[in-house]
């Protein structure tokens, strides 16, 4: 632990741990890991390393991909702007990550999916002429999809688009922010936290239909 902004921090990296308690270190390094995925076969991990913890650092992260054991880290990005949600796609051959930037690297853009190949190559943006901000992104299960949250101004909503047509189309409606999501493809569910005024921060699931359900009662 360490004080907020403070400099005796210590940098974070990956481990991996079974159940019986034996634990392995497969990142190190001057340099913290600020988020990671693992892909569906457990083959890779998607990442995003910056110089530091500290706040000041966070617009210098770059997207890595390792392999599982942590053998053949390469280096996808080298912009020093800030990237986050990185992942793998199904068939290993793209990593999707976040960036509120431009191709060029230029910021203060709201936040778009950008697309790598693994083997590296120039990032490019999935849906550069949406005007709203993308918060986190997934992809489906066969990788012609990417399920998205984005903030669209007064209000958060999922949608689902198209890879190889671009097409987004919107899955889910109405007055509420939304939060912690997450999809689960297997099931045809998604899972979130949803605001509205009446009720701040119930736990939803929704299928893909956009059918709602409140599954939490805090606020009864």
């Amino acid at each position: 632990m360490y004080a907020f902004e403070e400099t005796n921090f210590k940098q974070r990296h990956l481990w991996t741990t079974d159940l019986e308690g034996k634990t392995k270190r497969l990142t190190q390094g001057d340099w913290t890991v600020s988020g990671y995925e693992l892909s569906d076969d457990g083959k890779l991990v998607a990442m995003t390393r910056m110089p530091s913890p500290l706040l000041e650092f966070s617009d210098r992260t770059e997207v890595w991909l390792m392999n599982a054991d942590g053998s053949n880290a390469r280096q996808l990005t080298k912009n020093m702007v800030p990237e986050s949600n990185a992942s793998v796609s199904p068939d290993g051959s793209t990593v999707l990550y976040t960036s509120g930037s431009n191709e060029q690297g230029d910021i203060y853009y709201n936040a778009k999916i950008f697309l790598v190949p693994a083997a590296g190559g120039a990032a490019k943006i999935l849906l550069p002429s949406v005007p709203y901000e993308i918060s986190s992104a997934e992809w489906s299960k066969d990788g012609k999809s990417i399920y998205f949250l984005a903030n669209m101004g007064v209000h958060d909503e999922i949608f689902k688009v198209d890879v190889a047509t671009r097409q987004a189309t919107q899955v889910s409606k109405g007055d509420h922010a939304i939060g912690g999501w997450s999809y689960s493809e297997d099931n045809g569910v998604h899972v979130f936290t949803r605001n509205t005024a009446e009720r701040p921060s119930e736990v939803y699931t929704m299928t893909g239909a956009g059918q709602m359900k409140r599954v939490t009662a805090v606020f009864d």
